[in-house]
């Protein structure tokens, strides 16, 4: 027993804080220990704890300090509110700085890097470049990291005073507000409070939810951070270079990791695909260009495909699968219909690479607490303004929603949101017919606006145009510019090493067969697809006639060049005359909502062919 306050004073000085005398006082009465408490100091009990709670007002509370978070909460400060930042997990920035945003791009242009410098290395110098690579790529890629969350920590700070503008005109108001940063996990208490960790309660006028989204888990394969990964837990797993994986999932992300695993030197690379091909939402040439990279890399896709089993062998630090794949064949006794085959096979690996998609991330936010209702699938219900239905002064912004997982679309929505609630005046609702993305595989694949399929699945006229990069200039330079692989000084070279033509890639564009001949979407892939889809995207934004493009001009030699004489073969003004040379890859085609195509210049112009695959009938 200690009754002495004296005897007393020093713990209480370390034990300030109420969480820490609850557990105290929880430990010392399983040991059966008696503490006579010194006057000042009292503990909490369950029922007093959220009364006893510090409680602050902010005008705007922003839940999650991602692109959207960040976003909606400077703009918040724009327009002279008082905000908050609730982060709980990791810095500021979320997955787009602490996943795969940074830090895995960092990894791929290092991978290019290796990609390109490897013929010119023989024997001990190429292994010793693969070996020791990883420890450089792992640090390189946490310094990018923390230097973005530096620069965003250093914002923050000059964020929270308030500051005078000097330019009135601006989209913003007299005075910045104030931005406060509080580290711990968000629950809602009540529709206007929140508690943040043991100790603080942030009550709030309005609320902009911004948590983005978490792997899919899988009770089967759940993630150990060592055998089983996600693409974030690889970076810290793995202490060497991976010298197989499986990879579950032929999605964007399950292909960009298996271009970056093959850049970085992993010989052996499976990635398990669903699906008949990849990408079946898009254009079945995107498709193809992609399966061409992978298995240029040595990547093998096994499609129709999933995972039956994965079995941890500690001893061997490795994981056995077994992969089991669809075949389809005719049964002439079963009337001739389609009957499946399944085969399966054993892989034994050193990862297994979960890229099975992913689903907003809702957990213990309580938003039931809120007033916040969701569908039965969990959904969230938001109107136009993704602003809740039930709950009126509740924003959400990003992969939260459910819809579209892109950094960009939620710093968007996150602005937005808060325009919205505060001054509707400024408020400019984002439009998503532009959006665009790009797919980091080798070469790059961008994407912009309407796919063809998609067009047809809307039964709507539009014509398409395809050019492929080998019938512009900066498409020969890439096929001859490539460096030949090391060899001894005088030693002859009998033929140039030339890049495959179908990794050259192409331009294709479809444009609404209308008065307005308007842009619908692009699809481009090679060297530098990124630098065409933004000029791409300002169109369709606009929706300005494709004669924009045409009369504009772009730098040469380059690849937006394929992109001008695209709409110039829609136009009838193109230099390259594709219906003159026998080449199936260059084409122009006009589509009828009879679900017919017509491809022009060619002999049978007027002759109909088929336009939906089969699969879609």
């Amino acid at each position: 027993q200690v009754s002495d306050m004296e005897a007393s004073r020093p713990l209480a000085a370390h034990l300030s804080s109420p969480s820490s005398l609850s557990k105290l006082q929880h430990a010392l009465q399983r040991s059966r220990v008696c503490w006579l408490r010194p006057a000042g100091l009292r503990f909490m009990s369950s029922g007093q704890g959220e009364a006893d709670k510090k409680r602050l007002h902010y005008d705007l509370c922003v839940i999650g300090a991602g692109p959207g978070g960040w976003a909606g909460a400077v703009r918040g400060w724009d327009l002279g509110k008082k905000t908050c930042v609730i982060e709980s997990r990791g810095g500021l920035g979320g997955v787009a700085v602490w996943g795969g945003a940074i830090g895995g791009k960092v990894m791929l242009e290092v991978g290019k890097g290796l990609r390109r410098a490897r013929p010119h290395l023989k024997g001990e110098a190429a292994a010793t470049a693969d070996g020791g690579v990883w420890a450089e790529v792992r640090r390189r890629t946490r310094l990018a990291m923390l230097e973005r969350a530096t620069q965003l920590d250093q914002q923050l700070i000059s964020l929270g005073q308030t500051r005078r503008f000097n330019r009135p005109t601006l989209k913003r108001a007299e005075k910045s507000g104030t931005i406060q940063k509080w580290k711990g996990d968000a629950r809602f208490l009540s529709p206007n409070e929140v508690s943040v960790g043991e100790n603080l309660v942030i009550e709030a006028n309005h609320f902009l939810v911004a948590t983005g989204s978490i792997p899919i888990p899988l009770p089967k394969f759940p993630a150990d951070g060592e055998y089983i990964v996600t693409t974030q837990q690889l970076l810290k797993s793995a202490e060497t270079i991976p010298q197989s994986v499986i990879i579950l999932g032929g999605t964007v992300l399950g292909c960009e990791t298996a271009t970056l695993l093959a850049s970085l030197g992993t010989p052996k690379i499976h990635v398990i695909n669903s699906e008949a091909a990849l990408f079946p939402d898009d254009d079945a040439d995107i498709a193809a260009f992609a399966m061409d990279s992978l298995e240029r890399d040595g990547v093998h896709v096994h499609h129709q495909s999933y995972l039956e089993f994965a079995k941890i062998h500690p001893e061997e630090k490795l994981i056995e699968c077994r992969i089991v794949h669809t075949r389809w064949s005719q049964n002439v006794e079963a009337g001739g219909h389609a009957v499946p085959h399944r085969i399966s096979r054993t892989y034994r690996v050193e990862k297994l690479i979960l890229c099975n998609g992913r689903i907003p991330n809702t957990e213990n936010l309580k938003l039931k607490d809120a007033g916040v209702e969701c569908d039965a699938n969990g959904n969230i219900l938001v109107d136009e303004h993704n602003r809740s239905r039930s709950a009126e002064h509740v924003y959400f912004a990003g992969d939260i929603l459910g819809k579209l997982g892109l950094s960009a679309v939620a710093e968007m929505q996150g602005r937005y949101a808060v325009e919205h609630m505060f001054s509707q005046q400024y408020a400019v609702k984002p439009s998503y017919d532009g959006l665009c993305t790009v797919m980091h595989i080798n070469p790059e694949v961008a994407f912009v606006g309407m796919c063809e399929e998609e067009a047809r699945r809307r039964d709507l006229p539009h014509i398409v145009a395809k050019i492929v990069l080998e019938n512009c200039a900066s498409g020969l330079i890439k096929k001859y510019s490539t460096f030949l692989p090391s060899v001894e000084y005088g030693e002859k070279v009998e033929d140039p090493f030339e890049v495959p033509e179908s990794s050259l890639g192409f331009v294709k564009i479809v444009v609404l067969n209308d008065e307005s001949q308007r842009l619908l979407g692009v699809r481009c892939a090679g060297e530098g697809a990124r630098s065409v889809i933004q000029a791409a995207a300002i169109l369709i934004e606009s929706r300005q006639h494709v004669r924009a493009l045409a009369r504009s001009s772009h730098p040469f030699p380059s690849i937006l060049e394929a992109l001008q004489e695209c709409v110039r073969m829609v136009l009838g003004t193109s230099i390259h005359k594709h219906h003159l040379i026998p080449d199936n890859t260059t084409y122009i085609r006009t589509y009828v909502p009879s679900g017919k195509m017509f491809y022009e210049g060619s002999e049978d112009e007027h002759v109909d062919r088929p336009t939906v695959p089969t699969y879609l009938r």
